[in-house]
């Protein structure tokens, strides 16, 4: 039996380990450590058995993955037979009784390569990677590759590399849909790989305008030029002009979008399509191949993955589900795995990916020492069958709830697992979702997840629709009856859920369809706005208490929406509460930004001062029904902004510091 870790620690760092070519189990840093991203500033807090403890300074490495891995197995790391890791530094801070195991691969895209090709189930195929920007080289950085993979061998058709414009500007397909989007607000201020998905949503409420008419992309052959975008930089520059939001007071439509927005979002989409299916048509054409692997972070673009497989470039199409940096665990570990089968002398066995449930399941124990310490009212459930009737119901009433079951997904889906799941029949749930739940913008769609033996009936399905990777469209007499999950342009990003991958998932669908006739449920990740994706009973139980969910079905339990009002709210020390403009008030944190309230009467500057000195609602409001329904909607804001704490029980329920 061989045993293979896969370290990476770069951005979206984390671990993977593979036994015999299968995954076991596989982590992001970012569902452990609560930051977006999951780049960890230190070792501290790593401790497991055969992994003693170094604190060491600005580390890189995703110790909380690498520890989850291990515990999750039962294993030590001398008892692996590789450890393969993306930095030649990262050696020196394993310690391992075997060095020699230590295997370095420093080929970014070669990794991502080896992540879209072995889940595939391809005996050979064609494999593209595309993203912002993988290893340097003398001359650039490596931006968009093409390789082809068989079972015994792999080699490389091309590689385009590209150096920094005249102004800094980064070229290649990756950071040109990074600029626009960071252009358009859609980025944080520590990085630009948040919120292309904004932009790609957003896209479909744009077009063609006369200022976008000059193309931004020449091709030859596999070669992709850029003097068009360079000039269009140039003469309007990334800067203070064109800084849209999605809100901006430009150009709003009656959907509240900007139209200078839109249109820009949809000209670098239309953009990176076109690019998209030129290098794969050049793929094909050289290769001579049917099949098709797409990763890199540029691949988690649904909206061209779907037309990809509308255009039949190729036969069939895989995308991998972690197709960002969040999979390059996983390659490094794939790569590990075929290494040693080489050293062998042994086939390559490497299972196809049947679904994305990777992460570590938590028990019922768990689970009821959580409950037990937040002393919130639930009701558990014997019966799996009675539980999925009762969550149908709620569906089917019009409630939305957290679904938390067995092993987390990886990549930046949820699929079922760490789900918030609600209705998809009322035109008003989309925005219900995006308000009181999600907390973001209104213009960004929800996907659906259907029953596999429906999916035809509703959506016309191409390629390879599991995994919510691929935009399709919605059947004309559907759209009317599933509002909440068709987009402005008749189009949905799919997920098919088959009983093999998903029975509880499955399950629920097929009690629900009983229900409502209607196999689909609104499906998105059990997250708030620049929050990971909850991965413990813990992080669900503190995000469905920030929202305005109806329930939380975690396992086995039931946890109807409590009042918030008897929970004692403190401010964090570093918050400062001041006047702004004589009708609002302004907190100030060092570490989260600010917050502005409406306040013309200063009322509620006196009732922070209350939450300043660990004061509940419910002591505040003194009887006041609209003043507490008020305080406690400036008290969960409070709560989902980093600004305070709310004390549940034994539990502390906030943002993480």
């Amino acid at each position: 039996m061989s045993k293979v870790l896969g370290i990476y620690g770069g951005h979206d760092c984390g671990a993977c380990l593979l036994v015999d070519g299968s995954v076991r189990v596989m982590i992001e840093e970012e569902r452990l450590n609560r930051f977006k991203h999951g780049r960890p500033a230190t070792a501290r807090g790593a401790h497991t058995p055969g992994l003693p403890l170094r604190v060491l300074p600005s580390l890189r490495v995703p110790w909380r993955s690498l520890t989850y891995c291990l515990r999750h197995a039962g294993i030590s790391l001398d008892e692996l037979d590789a450890v393969v890791i993306s930095d030649p530094m990262l050696a020196e801070l394993l310690p391992m009784l075997a060095p020699e195991r230590i295997m370095v691969v420093a080929q970014h895209h070669l990794v991502h390569a080896h992540t879209a090709f072995w889940p595939s189930g391809f005996d050979e195929a064609a494999v593209l990677v595309l993203d912002g920007d993988g290893e340097a080289y003398i001359n650039g950085y490596e931006a968009e590759s093409g390789y082809v993979f068989t079972r015994d061998a792999h080699y490389e058709i091309f590689k385009n590399t590209y150096e920094r414009d005249a102004d800094g500007t980064h070229l290649g397909l990756g950071w040109m849909y990074a600029n626009i989007s960071a252009l358009l607000g859609f980025s944080s201020p520590h990085s630009l790989l948040d919120e292309a998905g904004k932009t790609m949503g957003l896209a479909a409420y744009g077009g063609a305008e006369p200022w976008l008419q000059e193309p931004w992309i020449a091709s030859h052959g596999y070669a992709l030029d850029f003097s068009g975008f360079s000039a269009w930089v140039a003469k309007h520059g990334l800067q203070s002009e064109f800084a849209l939001d999605g809100k901006s007071r430009l150009g709003k439509g009656e959907d509240g979008v900007s139209a200078t927005a839109a249109n820009l979002a949809w000209k670098v989409q239309h953009e990176l399509e076109e690019a998209l299916v030129h290098l794969a048509r050049e793929l094909r054409a050289a290769t001579g191949l049917t099949k098709l692997c797409l990763a890199g972070g540029v691949a988690l673009n649904s909206v061209a993955n779907g037309l990809l497989s509308r255009e039949k470039v190729f036969d069939e199409v895989f995308v991998q589900p972690a197709a960002s940096d969040c999979g390059q665990a996983l390659g490094l570990a794939y790569m590990g795995h075929v290494a040693l089968c080489k050293r062998e002398a042994r086939p390559v066995q490497i299972p196809r990916a049947e679904h994305v449930y990777l992460g570590a399941s938590y028990s019922r124990g768990h689970i009821a020492a959580l409950l037990e310490r937040s002393q919130l009212a639930h009701r558990e459930y014997d019966d799996e069958s009675a539980l999925i009737a009762a969550a149908a119901e709620e569906l089917a009433g019009g409630g939305i709830i957290g679904w938390f079951h067995g092993g987390s997904e990886v990549g930046p889906r949820a699929l079922g697992h760490r789900s918030i799941l609600a209705a998809p029949t009322g035109a008003q749930v989309k925005d219900m979702v995006n308000e009181r739940v999600k907390f973001r913008e209104g213009f960004r769609p929800f996907a659906p997840s259907v029953l596999a033996e429906r999916a035809a009936e509703i959506f016309e399905v191409h390629g390879d629709c599991r995994f919510m990777l691929t935009v399709v469209r919605v059947r004309e007499p559907w759209r009317e009856r599933i509002p909440a999950v068709v987009h402005v342009d008749g189009s949905a990003r799919l997920q098919i859920v088959a009983p093999e991958a998903s029975p509880r998932f499955h399950a629920l669908l097929s009690r629900y369809e009983e229900i409502s006739n209607v196999p689909v449920l609104l499906n998105t990740s059990f997250n708030l706005r620049g929050m990971p994706i909850v991965e413990s009973p813990l992080d669900a139980l503190r995000c469905f208490l920030l929202t305005d969910m109806r329930a939380l079905y975690l396992e086995n339990v039931r946890l109807a929406a409590p009042d918030p009002q008897p929970w004692p709210i403190r401010l964090r020390p570093e918050v400062a509460i001041e006047r702004h403009r004589g009708r609002e008030t302004l907190l100030r944190s060092s570490d989260s930004g600010s917050l502005v309230f409406a306040d013309p009467q200063g009322r509620l500057m006196a009732a922070l001062d209350g939450f300043g000195a660990g004061h509940s609602v419910a002591q505040l409001a003194q009887g006041d029904s609209a003043w507490a329904a008020e305080l406690t909607h400036v008290a969960r804001r409070l709560l989902r902004s980093g600004f305070a704490d709310a004390r549940v029980g034994e539990l502390t329920i906030g943002l993480p510091r």
